[in-house]
Order: structure tokens, then C-alpha cells, then sequence
């Protein structure tokens, strides 16, 4: 095993596609386990849409987890059919994330309350519909668990809508502008209820402890990075990292690399960076504020680990869809150069960023 984790992290950091897929080939008994996307700028491959990065209108993000659209796969499978001169057909799986403000608007727009709705909401989502994405509002549900109960009638209202728009209506978006489903309303609510009710089961078991520790995670990272640049604001980037840093290694006993590049771009750009934009002195929302920063974080790490959940058979490639330039404007920093998943283990390994 000490092997195959010293080959994986060579692959990990080979820029050269061809000496990535020779490193993999020589040594495939060894890495018969492993799965790798490796995302270069001069790869052989350029992934189609929907699974390309780009904004589809002016404010309107669809990101991928990987820093370039072209991607390059490595598996037991694939490398030998290459060897063998054979044409590979690389199967993969996919999801587009909405983020809560998504469901906000879907939910307005059935509701045709298009005054609270950015006008390029329905274009983008006729681009998408048109393109057959698979829509995945989980980041909504996870962000809101603790109104699961308590909030049930607007809940079971976002989720009417959600479903709504995974039973749309093609004719009616793409010739009348309008959200409606192509199945009875009360398919639609019988189809929410089910969601509701399957969610009700999830906040019930241990395994959700973790999620709630993993967002307290970016919780705690967010404040310690926030709280380093309101009192050190004149300190010098290196003196902000190295408090950062020293806070991972001595507190966390760990190192966080998203967040590490996140917490550099803030120290040097400040209130500059639009994330960053509502954190101030003095401000009394500051820990609201902060919350809510951290659920964004949360959902950038949460897509990666996705593989895990999604047909083993198939690549899985996740996207994220938001009207948020702030929330874009980190993924852009955290994007991707290789994933790695172990099979036999089921686990998502070694998310490698491009510093």
C-alpha cells in the first residue's frame, strides 16, 4: 500500500499526461484499485457540455471541480484498452448543484413571482434543460436541516418546486417561459413528500453527525482566517500564513489546503474579494454572516467526495450551478488538477489543487 500511495501522489503531481499514463501502466498491478481524473491544461481530451466549466449568461456560473475543461482519465480498464490501440468510451456519471438562492428563484418562478428573480434565471435554466443536466438540490436541504421540522410548510414548498423543475414541461420553458411539470400536481407533491420524508430519515442518523463536523470544519477555518486579517490587517502575507498555519498544525492537527489557498487570496486582497465583502469591523451580523460563508465552503468540499455515492461503474464529475460571483469567485481558487478514488475502499482520495 506504501507503494501505491508514493506512485499516486507521482501521478498526482505529473504535469505531463503521457508520463502520467506510462507511470500508471508500468505499475497496474499496483494501481488496479485506483481511479484517477487528471485535469491539465494541454490535455488530449476536452470534456463535452454539460461537464465543461463556463458561464452560460452574465451572471449565471456553471463550474466543475477541475481547474481546466480538458480531463484525462486513468483506470485499470482504460489503460490497457489504450495500450491495446482500442477506441476507450469513458462512462461518467454527473450532477449540477443548485445552491439555496437556486431554489429561491426556481421556487419564485413556479410561483410566477418573476419581479424577485434575476432575468437570466429562466435562460440559464433552458440552456441546462435543453442540455438533459441532472439537477441535485441536496445543498439546499443539507443547509437548511435545522428548519427541516421546524420551517415543514415553506420546506415542502421549495421541494413542490424542485420537483417541478426534475418533471418539467420542455414546450412550456422552451416556448412560453414557463416552469410547470409534465406529470399531475399531485404526482409532484407525492414525489416532495417522499423527498421530505426520506430527508426526516437522514437527520436521524449517526452518519449525519459527521456532515454537521465537517461544516463546523469551515466554520472554524472561515472564522480563524476572518479573524486573522481584522486584527493583522497590516501584518505581511507571510505573517498571516504563518498564523494560519500554525492554527491548522497546533489546534486542527491538520492541513486544509482549500482553505489555505482561500485564506491567501483574502490576505491579499482583503474586503477586494467578493466573498469576503459583508465581513467588517464593527459589523453585528459578523457571525450570521460567517455561518452562512461556511455552508459555501461546505458544498465545495462536499461535490468532491460525491464519487463515493454515485454509480461505481461510471466517473462521476461534479458540477456546481450558482448566480453568486463570490461563491464562483472561490471555486475558481479551489478548482481541482486531480481526483482520486480508491474502488476496493469506496473513498475519495488526495483532492490535488494547482497552487
Amino acid at each position: 500500500m506504501k507503494k501505491a500511495n508514493l506512485l499516486i501522489n507521482e501521478i498526482a503531481q505529473e504535469e505531463d499526461i503521457l508520463t502520467a499514463f506510462s507511470l500508471f501502466y508500468n505499475n497496474i498491478a499496483i494501481l488496479k484499485d485506483f481511479e484517477i481524473i487528471l485535469s491539465r491544461n494541454k490535455s488530449i481530451n476536452d470534456i463535452p457540455f454539460p461537464l465543461k466549466t463556463k458561464n452560460i449568461e452574465e451572471k449565471a456560473y456553471l463550474r466543475n471541480a477541475f481547474k481546466y475543461n480538458g480531463i484525462f482519465f486513468l483506470d485499470e480498464k482504460t489503460v490497457i484498452e489504450m495500450m491495446q490501440g482500442k477506441k476507450v468510451k469513458i462512462p461518467y456519471d454527473y450532477s449540477v448543484s443548485l445552491d439555496s438562492n437556486m431554489i429561491s428563484y426556481l421556487d419564485r418562478s413556479v410561483k410566477r413571482n418573476f419581479s424577485k428573480v434575476p432575468k437570466e434565471f429562466l435562460n440559464a435554466i433552458t440552456y441546462l434543460i435543453k442540455e438533459d443536466v441532472n439537477f441535485d438540490g441536496l445543498e439546499y436541504l443539507m443547509e437548511n436541516y435545522k428548519g427541516v421540522k421546524e420551517n415543514k410548510k415553506e420546506i415542502k414548498e421549495n421541494l413542490i418546486s424542485y420537483e417541478i423543475l426534475k418533471n418539467i414541461d420542455k414546450e412550456a420553458l422552451f416556448n412560453y417561459k414557463l416552469i410547470v411539470p409534465n406529470i399531475s400536481m399531485k404526482e409532484i407533491e407525492e414525489k416532495a413528500n417522499q423527498e421530505y420524508q426520506m430527508w426526516l430519515e437522514i437527520l436521524e442518523r449517526k452518519e449525519f453527525k459527521s456532515i454537521i463536523k465537517q461544516y463546523n470544519l469551515c466554520y472554524l477555518l472561515l472564522l480563524k482566517m476572518c479573524q486573522i486579517e481584522l486584527q493583522y490587517k497590516n501584518k505581511s502575507l507571510e505573517n498571516k500564513l504563518e498564523i494560519f498555519l500554525a492554527f491548522m498544525q497546533k489546534d486542527l492537527g491538520s492541513l486544509c489546503i482549500k482553505e489555505l489557498l482561500i485564506a491567501k487570496s483574502y490576505f491579499q486582497k482583503g474586503n477586494n474579494m467578493l466573498f469576503f465583502r459583508k465581513i467588517q469591523k464593527g459589523s453585528k451580523k459578523i457571525l450570521k454572516d460567517l455561518k452562512n460563508m461556511s455552508w459555501d465552503l461546505f458544498h465545495i468540499r462536499r461535490i468532491e467526495q460525491n464519487r463515493s455515492f454515485f454509480n461505481k461503474d461510471n466517473y462521476y464529475i461534479p458540477l456546481f450551478f450558482t448566480f453568486d460571483k463570490g461563491l464562483m469567485e472561490i471555486i475558481d481558487i479551489t478548482r481541482l488538477s486531480t481526483l482520486i478514488y480508491n474502488k476496493k475502499i469506496e473513498q475519495v482520495l488526495l483532492p490535488i489543487v494547482i497552487f
